[in-house]
C-alpha cells in the first residue's frame, strides 16, 4: 500500500494518503479521531471529517479505493427498495458521499477485494499490478515519443479490430435479452462480437471452444445466483432453437491468467459483484482481478434490466458508462458520471426515480483502481469532475407493499381484465410467468418516517415529497429450478434455484408504462 501512494504521488496530477480509520496515530496526523472498523456509518463519517480537514488544507478528496472486501470494510447495507428476495443491499455508495443522499455520488470510490481467505498473496498481486500502471503514468515522456504512442496506439486498435485472436471487445448475454445488450454493447463493439446463451442454430461465428477470448473490454448480461459460482444463460422462448433454458455461460474456471481476461468488465448479473464470504475459484468477479483483470463493475444483489430498448435500470447504466470509458474518462469517473446520468434521464422521463432506478444506483459497485483507464489514454489527462457543493432535493418513490408507507392508502385489487392484460404482456417475454405470484403496491411519494425499509425516510431532508397521480406497480415472482449443463454437456448435478422477477409499473388508467425483469 505504501509503494502504491508512493506511485500515485510521482504523478503531476494526484496525491494520495493512507487512511487507517481506527488508528489513533494515523487519525491523529489529520487531527481526527480514530472510529471502530466495522461500523460503515463511523467510516463515512470519518471520510467527510477528512474531507474538512483537507479542505482546510487547499485539498479534498477525489477518489477513494477499499483495501480488502466486506470482512475487512464493511459494506452499508442499505434498506432495499424492490419488493424481492433481497433483505438489504450491500453499498459503498454512502462512502462517496457527505450525506445521507447516497444515490449521487460527489468522488469516485472503488473496492480491491482480496477474497475471504485469510492469504495477503490475491491483494499484494493486484496492489503491485495497480503501482506498475501507475508508475508507466508517472512516467514522464518527451513530446516525440508521445506522438509515437498515440500513433503506434491506434495501429494496434486496428490491428486489433482485424485479429481473431485478440478482440478489443467481447460480450455474452443470455438469448433472452439479446436486444437490450446489442444496445448496451454498441458503444464498444459490434452486435457480432456478443456471444448468446445459449445458441440458436444459424448464430454465425459462435465456437463452444472460444469460452473468453482475449480481450479489452468485456460485457456480460447472464443471470447470477448468490449461492452460484457460475453465470447462466436463458433461452428465449420466441426462437425454434431446442436447448438448455438455463446452460451454464462462464465459470470462474473460464478465467485463465494468460492474457485473456478483458481489462475492463461490466457485468449485468444478478450478484455478479457479491463476494461475501467467497474465495477465488467462488467468484468470477474475484477470478477476474487475479488474473489480470484491472476493473470490475458488478451488482451486489437482485439487478433489473430491460427486454428491449429503450434501456432503463443495469442496461441504461451499462450502455452509458461504455460511452464515457470510450471518451477516455478513467472507470471510477465513467461509473461515477454514468450513475449521475442515468438518475437525470429517469428523472426526465419518469419525474422521480422508481425502485428499479434506485437500487441500480446503490447496488452496482466498483472492483478494482477507480483511476484505471483505458492504456490508449494512459498520455491523456482527461479531467475528474466534483461539484463543491452537493445537489438539492431528490424525488425518489417507495413502492414495497409490506412497508408502513403503503398501510395508509386503501389498495384495490385490479380487476380481473387488468390483471390478465398484465400477464397476457409479461408473458410474450417470459412465458412461463403466467403462473407466478403476485403483489400489488402503490407508488408513494411521502413517507412519514416510521418505515425502516424505506428510502424516503432513509433521505430525510433531502427528499422532496410527490404527489403520484394514482401509478401502481405489479411484481410477479417466480422460483425455477434447474439442472444447468456447461459446455461439455453434462449436468452440473447441482440444483440451482433461478428467482424471477418482473415488475409492471400501470399508470392510474391501467396501462402499461414501464417493464422492468431481474437478471
Amino acid at each position: 500500500m505504501s509503494g502504491l501512494v508512493s506511485a500515485i504521488r510521482k504523478r503531476i496530477d494526484w496525491d494520495a494518503e493512507i487512511i487507517f480509520a481506527d488508528d489513533p496515530k494515523c487519525m491523529g496526523s489529520f487531527g481526527l479521531q480514530p472510529v471502530k472498523h466495522n461500523d460503515p456509518w463511523a467510516l463515512k463519517l470519518a471520510l467527510v471529517d477528512l474531507d474538512k480537514e483537507l479542505a482546510r488544507r487547499g485539498e479534498m478528496i477525489g477518489a477513494v479505493l477499499i483495501i480488502g472486501g466486506p470482512e475487512v470494510v464493511p459494506y452499508h447495507h442499505l434498506p432495499n427498495p424492490v419488493d424481492d428476495i433481497d433483505d438489504d443491499v450491500p453499498s459503498d455508495n454512502p462512502y462517496s458521499t457527505r450525506d445521507e443522499n447516497y444515490f449521487v455520488p460527489e468522488w469516485l470510490i472503488g473496492r480491491l477485494p482480496g477474497g475471504a481467505r485469510k492469504d495477503v498473496e490475491p491483494l499484494i498481486k493486484l496492489l503491485n499490478n495497480i503501482t506498475n500502471r501507475h508508475t508507466k503514468i508517472a512516467e514522464s515522456q518527451p513530446w516525440y515519443q508521445r506522438i509515437w504512442t498515440r500513433i503506434s496506439t491506434r495501429i494496434n486498435l486496428r490491428i486489433l479490430q482485424r485479429s481473431r485472436h485478440k478482440r478489443p471487445s467481447w460480450g455474452s448475454t443470455a438469448a433472452i435479452w439479446r436486444r437490450a445488450s446489442i444496445s448496451v454493447f454498441r458503444p464498444i463493439g459490434p452486435p457480432h462480437a456478443m456471444h448468446i446463451s445459449p445458441p440458436a442454430q444459424g448464430d454465425v461465428g459462435y465456437d463452444h471452444n472460444e469460452i473468453l477470448p482475449a480481450s479489452r473490454l468485456g460485457y456480460f448480461n447472464l443471470h447470477g445466483l448468490s449461492d452460484a459460482s457460475e453465470w447462466f444463460g436463458q433461452r428465449d422462448p420466441t426462437e425454434p432453437s431446442g436447448g438448455e433454458d438455463y446452460p451454464i455461460a462462464l465459470r470462474p474456471q473460464d478465467v485463465v491468467n494468460s492474457g485473456r481476461a478483458p481489462q475492463i468488465i461490466f457485468s449485468e448479473a444478478c450478484y455478479g459483484a457479491y463476494v461475501n464470504n467467497k474465495d477465488i475459484e467462488e467468484s468470477i468477479a474475484l477470478k477476474f482481478l487475479v488474473s489480470g483483470s484491472h476493473v470490475v463493475v458488478g451488482s451486489t444483489s437482485t439487478s433489473y434490466g430491460s427486454i428491449s430498448p429503450p434501456l432503463i435500470a443495469a442496461d441504461l447504466l451499462g450502455h452509458t458508462f461504455w460511452k464515457f470509458l470510450r471518451d477516455g474518462l478513467t472507470t471510477g469517473e465513467s461509473l461515477k458520471r454514468a450513475k449521475i446520468q442515468m438518475a437525470r434521464e429517469m428523472l426526465r422521463r419518469q419525474g422521480y426515480l422508481d425502485s428499479e432506478d434506485q437500487k441500480t444506483l446503490i447496488s452496482f459497485v466498483h472492483f478494482g483502481d477507480p483511476l484505471a483507464q483505458l492504456s490508449d489514454f494512459y498520455d491523456k489527462s482527461k479531467p475528474i469532475y466534483r461539484p463543491l457543493k452537493r445537489p438539492g432535493k431528490i424525488r425518489t418513490i417507495c413502492d414495497r407493499s409490506t412497508g408502513i408507507c403503503q398501510e395508509t392508502f386503501v389498495t384495490r385489487e385490479l380487476p380481473t381484465e387488468v390483471m390478465a392484460q398484465v400477464k397476457h404482456i409479461v408473458g410474450q417475454y417470459l412465458p412461463g410467468m403466467q403462473d407466478a405470484d403476485v403483489s400489488l403496491s402503490n407508488e408513494i411519494g411521502a413517507c412519514s418516517k416510521r418505515c425502516s425499509n424505506c428510502s424516503l425516510s432513509q433521505l430525510g431532508d433531502r427528499q422532496k415529497n410527490l404527489k403520484i397521480s394514482g401509478r401502481k406497480v405489479i411484481t410477479l415472482s417466480k422460483n425455477i429450478p434447474s439442472n444447468s449443463k456447461g459446455f461439455d454437456d453434462q449436468a452440473s448435478g447441482d440444483i440451482r434455484i433461478h428467482r424471477h422477477y418482473a415488475r409492471v409499473t400501470l399508470d392510474k388508467n391501467g396501462k402499461l408504462i414501464k417493464l422492468a425483469v431481474s437478471r
